[in-house]
């Protein structure tokens, strides 16, 4: 098995990880929700049209909002699993709870069934997208640490486009539904089949690809139980690095202390020293690690903090609910055709943020497409509160002509600057939701799930990116549950709420958050125990 898991251990292999793990919670997680909860809706008997329309609303919301709750259970759970199993035992145990739980959830014909299923679902993508990012970061070289872990984010939104087009192809491919109720239903059983089993090939791939690839190299020295056997594996994986991969077959080789040390030697002991320091919070993540970040690492936990509130509470749930009613405004009727070209803009601008992450720097990408941002999504609310007295009435009198001769009529000359309003209303609509939508993409999608997992000290790496993860999908929940209240309540300004958020992150970002780009795990822990301002102390001026 060690012959194995070195021929695993490669940057493709890592980049492999990272993509499967993405399209699980792109696809699995994520996408099924918007085809399939038509579909739920006739299987379950939970069609608005039927009685107890309220009830209906609930249940539908139930089912598909069941797995996010899920997936933060997971996420939770995933840091202290992950310590104290390993990556590769943490990954493929939710990869094995996702793929069992697909399974049954393809084959759900109650309600119940299926909640209980889409929950579990949850809690294995949860627990792979909290440990396959950890043990990327832990495993990537420096200078493409950033890169691999953008694939993540690049694979979820892939996920999202394929299982949307999936169940784009499949409701036109089913034709005409049965009249009869038994007849919907059993097309309705069939579409869930078709669109949720499939995929399960994925967490299954993703099991077998994490038990033959070497365990993290910043896990193992944890692992070790007694003084010298830690230190007798320190020494050999020093010597390892020092004297090259061939060395690991020899019998008895010899530590050179007099041999100059290899960079990233001279890395790993600073790691192993930066371990013993912090043993006590290695070895009781779930109540140490929280008193860590309140007194040790305030700074850190608080950037984090303000990186999940970039993510989640500047409206792109909001976004992603109000885009079909934006569409319809050029003529796009299908709901599900407009689902379609979101999402395939929505993985499009994605790849951006994979090629601009390890160039231009994680500080400078975030700030940008945060400001972009912050001012796409209030002009989208701005020109939200004007929709109104742009349209005309359904139901106006019939204009009369006017004739080349006479002057035009001055209900012409009305009708025809509104009707100028409103396409003037919707290109700016238009432009402000493709941009925010790029913005969000390029940037805090992307740079959040790198910085997470650089911002915090080796010994708590694990255990506070999964506590971030957790954050950030409760925002996920906050959003999508506060979202048809809030734009009843103020209507377009909704939009302006989050822009506002958005910018105050902006601000403390700029203050506060510094460049990780190509420096080592080490060097961000320093900076994290610096100073909190950032702006002065090198010339980066954002």
């Amino acid at each position: 098995m060690g012959d194995l898991s070195d021929t695993f251990n490669t940057p493709h292999t890592l980049v492999l990880l990272n993509s499967l793990a993405g399209l699980i919670f792109g696809y699995i997680l994520i996408g099924v929700n918007s085809p399939a909860g038509n579909w739920w809706s006739i299987l379950y008997n939970t069609a608005n049209d039927n009685d107890n329309t309220d009830d209906n609303v609930w249940q539908n919301a139930a089912v598909t909002s069941i797995v996010t709750i899920g997936a933060g259970i997971g996420a939770v759970c995933g840091a202290p699993l992950i310590n104290r199993l390993g990556r590769k035992k943490g990954i493929a145990i939710g990869a094995a709870f996702a793929a069992a739980a697909n399974i049954g959830s393809g084959f759900s014909y109650t309600y119940a069934a299926q909640v209980i299923f889409r929950f579990v679902v949850g809690i294995g993508a949860g627990l792979t997208s909290q440990a396959c990012p950890v043990y990327v970061q832990e495993m990537s070289d420096d200078q493409y640490r950033g890169s691999h872990n953008a694939v993540f984010q690049v694979m979820i939104t892939a996920g999202i486009f394929v299982c949307n087009l999936v169940g784009y192809y499949i409701a036109e491919e089913d034709g005409q539904r049965g009249v009869s109720h038994h007849e919907r239903k059993a097309h309705a059983f069939s579409q869930n089949m078709q669109l949720i089993l499939p995929p399960t090939v994925l967490p299954l791939l993703l099991c077998v690809l994490a038990l033959v690839m070497p365990e993290s190299r910043k896990w193992v020295p944890r692992s070790a139980r007694g003084a010298n056997n830690y230190n007798n594996m320190n020494m050999n994986m020093v010597q390892q690095q020092q004297q090259g991969p061939s060395s690991s077959s020899s019998s008895s080789p010899n530590f050179d202390e007099t041999q100059p040390l290899h960079p990233k030697t001279h890395t790993l002991l600073v790691d192993i020293n930066n371990d013993d320091d912090d043993e006590e919070t290695q070895n009781h993540p779930l109540h140490t690690t929280c008193g860590a970040l309140v007194s040790k690492y305030r700074k850190a936990s608080i950037i984090g903090l303000f990186m999940v509130v970039s993510l989640q509470l500047t409206g792109i749930n909001s976004v992603m609910f109000y885009a079909p009613a934006v569409f319809s405004l050029v003529g796009l009727k299908k709901q599900q055709e407009a689902t379609v070209l979101l999402m395939l803009w929505n993985f499009v601008t994605t790849f951006m943020g994979v090629f601009l992450v390890d160039k231009i720097g994680r500080r400078k990408l975030m700030l940008a497409t945060l400001l972009i941002m912050s001012i796409s999504i209030t002009g989208l609310g701005i020109v939200g509160k004007t929709e109104k007295a742009f349209v005309l009435p359904p139901s106006s009198p019939a204009i009369p002509s006017s004739s080349p001769s006479s002057p035009p009529s001055p209900l012409l000359l009305g009708e025809t600057a509104v009707r100028s309003a409103n396409t003037v209303q919707t290109g700016l609509t238009l432009a402000f939701f493709a941009l925010y939508i790029a913005a969000f993409e390029t940037g805090p999608a992307c740079v959040f799930w790198v910085i997470i997992n650089e911002i915090y000290a080796p010994s708590i790496a694990s255990s506070a990116a999964g506590l971030c993860n957790a954050e950030q999908w409760t925002g996920a929940l906050v959003v999508t549950l506060t979202f048809l209240p809030l734009k009843r309540a103020l209507d377009g300004a909704v939009f302006i709420l989050y822009g506002v958020i958005g910018f105050v992150c902006w601000v403390f970002l700029l203050l506060c958050l510094p460049e990780t780009k190509a420096k080592s795990l080490q060097e961000i822990t320093r900076e994290m125990n610096a100073k909190w301002i950032v702006i002065g102390r090198k010339p980066q001026w954002w």
